[in-house]
């Protein structure tokens, strides 16, 4: 009471004290209404990147930029510059109209982001959410409408349902707005990338333009497309491997650890079993590493080891050797012995190290064998010799050599048998008499052709020969013609990712059987079996 009169006595401390109070009020007021704008995410400019002239669409943040002037394509990377955004860009989120757009990285000044494929073309609404908030960009952004362009084909030719690949710019990347025709006939767009749409040639379709239709826009490719004379039927699942016939037509091949035979019709029958089938691990039940038919529909096949997925491998009665099936589906040895080693001989005399390819020369009933890439003759009576052998501390020196052999096929009408050398890269001839000759192949201008897959496998997958002589060789997804040692494509490519059988009937008719991927690791892959006229 005394303080509050003695102020009251001094009128200028008392309204000094006023003063203070009503400014100590007023603080605590407008503290409950102020707004932090300086935590609020802000865009101050917006940059592209350019590689070779082009807008960039994927990778590092180093390329030459631009200011981007508020105009962007669709697949195109732009950075958003700015500030108060989250430090790590996985928080962050950019929309275009509402659609997400992928956010490649960024912190807390910038984000690199792709706009996305789906949005149209016009003035949209950029928004981001970053930190807990969101900020719509007050500035106008268009996206424009790319400008896709037409480079070339994979191919220049293909059987009806081959794979075709076009090759270019600007594309949309989303299939659904992606369409496809051939000389008319729609086409199964199966893919999209920015550069590349990747396609199925329809089934009724004949020579003629292909025409595109991406982004809106209608292009049309400046060459004609040329189908290949062809007829194919189908029989699925049935992954065919070493493929020969019989006098009838029937068709005989291996699928995984069976012997299979599908008649003219499509009938698929299983002749018998050898071992187990693919196991989880990766490992082969068992290997055929050839088979064959004669005439009169009775198998042959070689079989180089059995695995059973562990070791210590163990060697099945059926292995190393050549077998007969008989018909209850049991099996004989011809020749070969109960151990991998090198031996010339009668029967169980002869030894194999591991025997693959083999053919059949009808007219003498004599097989040849690629063991180990020493190529094996054995009689019908189970006679075994050496033709050729690279193996020189295994052989005769004086014997011509081959280190690569992954092929081999017999031609009827002259029972000559064929070889593709992988490692020196030549095309050799056995001819009854045991003479041999090599031919150095050489590759068409033009053609792509190589003997290694991206795996790093050997290839060929496969050899044959019709009766006038001209080799058919499977690579990948493409089918080569060798004819007088010049190889070019016969654009025969199956829908499928890779040819896994070949072989040529007498009338000259092409059987092919494909799987639909290259993933030698997939053993859930579906095949088709291709019945080719060219």
């Amino acid at each position: 009471m005394f303080i509050a009169s003695s102020i009251l006595k001094r009128p200028a401390i008392f309204a000094l004290v006023l003063i203070l109070q009503i400014l100590g009020f007023g603080c605590k007021k407008d503290k409950q209404f102020v707004v932090n704008t300086a935590t609020l995410p802000v865009i101050t400019t917006m940059e592209f990147y350019t590689y070779n002239g082009e807008r960039y669409s994927d990778g590092p943040h180093y390329y030459n930029k631009y200011i981007l002037n508020n105009l962007g394509v669709p697949n195109s990377v732009i950075l958003i510059n700015g500030h108060n955004f989250s430090q790590d860009f996985k928080e962050s989120t950019v929309l275009f109209n509402n659609i997400i757009a992928p956010v490649i990285f960024g912190d807390s000044t910038s984000i690199q982001v792709m706009i996305p494929d789906q949005v149209p073309p016009g003035p949209v609404t950029l928004t981001i959410y970053t930190n807990g908030k969101s900020y719509v960009h007050p500035g106008k952004f268009t996206v424009e409408t790319p400008d896709p362009q037409i480079t070339g084909l994979n191919v220049v030719a293909g059987m009806r349902g081959g794979r075709v690949i076009i090759l270019g710019v600007n594309f949309s990347t989303t299939a659904s707005k992606t369409s496809v025709s051939v000389n008319g006939i729609p086409a199964v767009v199966d893919s999209a990338t920015l550069k590349a749409i990747y396609l199925k040639t329809p089934s009724n379709a004949a020579s003629g333009k292909i025409v595109l239709t991406t982004h809106g826009k209608t292009l049309t490719y400046k060459d004609d497309f040329k189908i290949t004379s062809s007829t194919f039927t189908t029989v699925n699942n049935v992954g065919l491997r070493l493929i020969s016939f019989d006098a009838a037509g029937n068709i005989y091949g291996t699928d995984q650890n069976r012997i299979a035979k599908i008649t003219p019709a499509g009938a698929v029958t299983v002749l018998t079993k050898a071992g187990t089938e693919y196991i989880s691990n990766g490992f082969f039940g068992v290997n055929f590493g050839g088979a064959v038919a004669d005439a009169s529909g009775t198998m042959y096949f070689t079989s180089p080891f059995q695995s059973n997925g562990a070791k210590p491998y163990t060697y099945p009665d059926f292995t190393l050797r050549l077998m007969k099936v008989l018909p209850d589906g049991s099996f004989n040895a011809i020749a070969g012995g109960s151990y991998s080693s090198y031996a010339d001989g009668q029967g169980a005399e002869a030894k194999f190290i591991g025997p693959t390819k083999l053919v059949l020369n009808a007219a003498t009933g004599n097989f040849y064998i690629n063991d180990a890439s020493i190529i094996r003759k054995v009689t019908p009576s189970g006679l075994v010799s050496t033709v050729a052998n690279a193996r020189v501390d295994k052989a005769p020196v004086t014997l011509p050599g081959f280190i690569g052999v992954n092929a081999m096929a017999l031609q009827t009408t002259t029972g000559d048998v064929y070889l593709i050398d992988n490692a020196s890269r030549y095309l050799a001839k056995i001819t009854p008499a045991g003479v041999i000759t090599t031919t150095p192949f050489t590759v068409a201008t033009g053609t792509t052709f190589t003997t290694t897959s991206v795996y790093g496998q050997a290839l060929p997958a496969d050899l044959a020969v019709n009766a006038s002589g001209t080799l058919f060789l499977a690579l990948g997804n493409n089918l080569y013609q060798i004819k007088d040692g010049v190889v070019t494509n016969t654009f025969a490519n199956p829908a499928g990712g890779n040819i896994m059988g070949l072989a040529v009937d007498n009338s000259g008719t092409i059987y092919l059987s494909a799987a639909e991927s290259f993933n030698p690791y997939d053993y859930n892959v579906k095949y088709t079996l291709y019945k080719v006229t060219l």
